[in-house]
């Protein structure tokens, strides 16, 4: 499904393909929370998880490697995409900056600038993130990259030390909240 949005949540009832944009060309599978389909009566559907009126919709980015288990890219809720945690891993799953945590850090860096390009939004409008590191002294060595990225805009964040991360040899991985306009 790469490069495609799963539009679920019980109301989508009038919901078209043409009500979602797709960046970079992707197509487009929509389904509803409860194994309906978009366009389905709300009253045909297994259960409505208490999300009626409300959009929540799946993303999977072209260009980041697939998940590592059952979760996706980011979701978007309203005006709100909640970015899933980012690891240094290049399209082909491969880790990028073994033992360096600078060139971990840029990679994770690229990898949100592609999860905030597919979403229409910028590192401007990064609200928070949260990063998680194996050694908290490399704070420092990685605040130089956020720099470059971020320019002025300052997130709020959450810094966190882990005594292990998902993939062997990972040193940093963060996550982020974004508002997205209009």
């Amino acid at each position: 499904m790469s490069g495609a949005l799963l539009c679920t949540g019980p109301n989508n009832a009038g919901v078209t393909p043409a009500d979602v944009q797709v960046a970079s060309g992707g197509q487009l599978d929509a389904t509803v929370a409860g194994g309906g389909q978009v366009g389905q009566d709300p009253a045909e559907r297994e259960e409505d998880n208490g999300m009626v009126g409300r959009q929540r919709i799946e993303m999977r980015v072209p260009g980041l490697p697939a998940p590592l288990s059952h979760y996706t890219d980011a979701v978007q809720f309203g005006d709100i995409l909640f970015v899933s945690g980012l690891t240094p891993l290049d399209e082909n799953a491969r880790l990028v900056g073994e033992d360096d945590v600078v060139a971990q850090a840029r990679q994770v860096h690229v990898n949100l600038e592609k999860v905030l390009t597919h979403a229409g939004a910028s590192f401007a409008d990064v609200l928070k993130v949260t990063v998680f590191l194996i050694d908290i002294g490399d704070r420092t060595k990685i605040n130089d990259v956020r720099r470059e990225y971020f320019g002025s805009a300052r997130p709020a964040s959450t810094l966190l030390e882990v005594s292990a991360l998902a993939v062997p040899g990972m040193l940093v991985e963060i996550e982020a909240v974004v508002g997205l306009s209009g």
